[in-house]
């Protein structure tokens, strides 16, 4: 019973639509303080769940969101900027969801196998002219040590990738595909000559 009342919570905050729907200059950070204002004895317990190792009670492989805000609300992701959410395994700092969403730096294999570009290095804006990234990664950033923490760990790590990376899709949105271990990682020199961390995920069989 209490997995599908998670999952009735999760589905009523998914949908942010009414609160972009009436106000034309409506921003994320104005709909994401309605759900809390509206909810609040709901929403706080489940964005604190970000930082668990593991699904996300609720949430279910092939989720689709719309606005990495959708992903707080609910607990799924912990950041609204940063691809990679930071939790704690006993007394180790590990990561506990990526999102991927940039194509030039992040690549699928199949759907059981990842590539997931580091942290860093201006990722957005390298996207923007088609490049990689800007200036070096540094494995001593949060995300990239929490990612290797994860490996030597051996814990699950969320994976969120874009619809035009998992699917080839046209059209932008955050889809959900389960829990992946990372296996291995390397570094390497981009085309435009800069340090590129790259970590190997695999899918966990349930």
């Amino acid at each position: 019973m209490e997995a599908v009342v998670d999952r009735l919570l999760v589905l009523g905050v998914l949908n942010l639509y009414d609160f972009f729907r009436f106000a034309v200059n409506f921003t994320y950070a104005e709909a994401y303080g309605a759900v809390l204002a509206t909810i609040p004895e709901i929403v706080v317990p489940m964005m604190a769940r970000s930082v668990n190792v593991g699904h996300t009670p609720g949430v279910l492989e092939g989720d689709a969101f719309l606005y990495r805000c959708q992903m707080v609300l609910v607990g799924l992701h912990q950041d609204w900027i940063r691809g990679i959410s930071l939790g704690m395994d006993g007394y180790d700092e590990v990561e506990t969801c990526c999102v991927a969403i940039f194509p030039l730096h992040d690549f699928l294999v199949n759907e059981n196998s990842f590539i997931y570009g580091g942290e860093g290095g201006f990722l957005r804006e390298a996207h923007m002219l088609h490049m990689r990234v800007l200036a070096d990664q540094d494995w001593q950033s949060p995300g990239n040590f929490a990612l290797l923490r994860s490996m030597d760990c051996a814990t699950a790590v969320r994976l969120v990738v874009s619809s035009q990376i998992w699917l080839n899709d046209d059209e932008f949105y955050y889809l959900y595909v389960g829990l992946f271990m990372v296996f291995d990682w390397r570094v390497l020199i981009s085309d435009n000559g800069f340090t590129v961390f790259e970590f190997f995920l695999e899918r966990i069989v349930e």
